[in-house]
């Protein structure tokens, strides 16, 4: 068996830790790691949780029917869920592409009582248990985690690069996530620049230069913490929704938030207050020289 243990030590700054520790006689390495000042907590009882699920959620088989080679078992220490191992990686490539990191996804299932039980992936210790040798999905997850870890790292450096080289533009980014937000819930500035930037040959599905200026290329290259770039994932995005739309607060606007790193009690800041209101009576501004043309 293979376990894969995946710890958070210092959520804040997003630091998780990836070991690949292969168990059982059949395994190429036998001895036990050894236990540093930051090493994951290993758990203190092997006995597997006792809440399991009956139906895998994503191929909605039976466990049972099932091929035990390519199944994984993913544990908290709570509950144990056996997914379908291609259909486990399927979802967490689909989710990356999304810009949602492998450590910010759940999973959830029926028990046998038919009570939902879910697996947080950002858990303090996750387990993913599957077959050793010869399987595939063990060799996809590892690649998958280490990524991981290797493209938040990247997209870390990049918002603090943006936030102390050009504060400017990090509030430009705030005021566009709030016009997302208050589309359709006002007729007046936020639904007439979105208006705006829509018809902006330039424009990269509302992301313009209506907002951004000159630095447009700038936001949309900065690499996202599941790796692909702005641009890309909203690419994917649009790409993949039904019908070609895409709601603005229900869709674009968590994107932003993800992508940015901002919680919505900054609207209640007084910087942001007064920044904003400059943001909006510029706008008005330049609106009235337009109509003068």
């Amino acid at each position: 068996m293979l376990e894969f243990i995946i710890n958070y030590f210092e959520k804040r700054k997003e630091v998780s830790t990836i070991v690949v520790r292969p168990i059982s006689q059949n395994s190429p390495n036998t001895s036990p790691l050894r236990q540093g000042p930051h090493s994951p907590r290993i758990k203190g009882s092997s006995q597997s949780p006792q809440r399991k699920n009956e139906v895998d959620p994503f191929t909605l088989d039976s466990i049972d029917e099932l091929v035990p080679s390519q199944t994984v078992k993913l544990s908290d220490g709570k509950v144990q869920i056996t997914v379908d191992g291609p259909s486990l990686v399927g979802y967490l490539q689909n989710a990356r592409m999304d810009g949602k990191s492998a450590f910010e996804v759940s999973v959830s299932a029926a028990d046998q009582k038919g009570e939902t039980m879910t697996i947080d992936f950002a858990s303090h210790e996750l387990w993913f248990t599957c077959l050793c040798r010869g399987h595939e999905d063990a060799a996809q997850l590892r690649k998958i985690f280490m990524e991981g870890t290797k493209a938040a790292e990247m997209h870390n450096d990049a918002l603090q690069d943006l936030r102390e080289d050009r504060p400017d533009l990090w509030w430009k980014v705030l005021f566009f996530a709030r016009d997302l937000l208050r589309l359709g819930r006002n007729d007046g500035g936020p639904a007439e620049r979105l208006d705006a930037a829509q018809r902006d040959p330039n424009q990269w599905y509302f992301f313009s230069s209506v907002y951004f200026g000159d630095d447009l290329d700038r936001i949309l290259d900065i690499p996202g913490p599941t790796g692909p770039t702005l641009r890309a994932t909203l690419h994917h995005i649009f790409d993949n929704s039904e019908g070609g739309e895409v709601c603005s607060s229900h869709t674009l606007f968590p994107l932003v938030q993800r992508f940015f790193r901002f919680r919505k009690e900054i609207w209640e800041q007084r910087d942001f207050k007064r920044k904003y209101g400059e943001f909006e009576k510029a706008w008005e501004k330049q609106k009235k020289k337009n109509a003068r043309r």
